[in-house]
Order: structure tokens, then sequence, then C-alpha cells
């Protein structure tokens, strides 16, 4: 399982590499400033939705220090 995350992790990372370089060839770079503005109103707005069980910092059976 680890194998297909590390995968899947490196074409993402790929991707977005490709993505940013034809964005920086093709179009003004305040496009990209907008682009990853909105991604982090998106990210800050499902972050808003965790919930408390979401945020612990510890494993199911371990004791919290």
């Amino acid at each position: 399982m680890l194998a297909v995350s590390f995968l899947t992790a490196g074409i993402a990372s790929v991707t977005s590499c490709l993505i940013a370089a034809l964005m920086m060839e093709k179009y003004h770079p305040k496009y990209a400033y907008l682009g990853y503005g909105i991604f982090g109103l998106f990210l800050g707005t499902a972050c808003l939705f965790l919930s408390r069980k979401a945020e612990r910092d510890f494993l199911p059976g371990e004791v919290p220090i």
C-alpha cells in the first residue's frame, strides 16, 4: 500500500510540474497567483468543516501525551 502511495505522489508531482511549466510559458504569472489563491480558498473552506475526530494527533489505542 505504501508503494501505491509513493507512486501516486510521484505522478501527481510530475503532472503538477508540467502544468506549472505550461502555465508559466503561455500565460501571465498573475493567473498562477490567482489559481493558487483560489486553491487556498477552497482548502481553507474545507478545513472549516473538519470534525474533532479528524484533528486527533494520536492513533486509536495510543495514550495521548
